[in-house]
């Protein structure tokens, strides 16, 4: 299900489960391009019945239909998301804080989370798939 908001270019998929909602992507759309801006499911679910897998399968067809050229899901932290990929785009995550001790906390955290490299697809492994790929790259 897809929706657009009250803001210029933003657009919204939403999954349900007997109309409950249990996860969404919102996105930026820019000319030719979207850009995931934030995405949630439910997690404490038994099961969402691939609603994670939906959203994306849902948002690569509304870019077929609307002139999207590139979708930008964010990084690659997990099985689902990296199966449904057809290629990888490095990122640089940055982060500033004129505090010295947020500096430090941030540096102690991060290679210790999901936003450490080891966790993303490797561009070798996302190449391989590229032969599947759909005409709309997913960046």
């Amino acid at each position: 299900w897809a929706s657009t908001s009250g803001a210029p270019g933003i657009v919204h998929f939403l999954a349900r489960i007997e109309g409950e909602m249990v996860g969404y992507h919102s996105y930026l759309k820019s000319g030719t391009r979207l850009q995931c801006l934030s995405g949630g499911f439910d997690r404490t679910r038994h099961s969402n019945y691939h609603a994670y897998e939906n959203i994306i399968l849902e948002t690569m067809r509304y870019a077929e239909k609307n002139g999207v050229h590139h979708v930008a899901f964010g990084p690659v932290t997990n099985p689902s998301k990296a199966a449904l990929m057809p290629q990888s785009v490095p990122f640089v995550l940055r982060f500033y804080s004129r505090h010295r001790m947020v500096r430090q906390a941030v540096s102690l955290i991060v290679p210790r989370s999901a936003l450490r490299p080891a966790t993303f697809v490797t561009r070798a492994s996302a190449d391989e798939r590229q032969g599947s790929a759909s005409s709309v790259a997913a960046c």
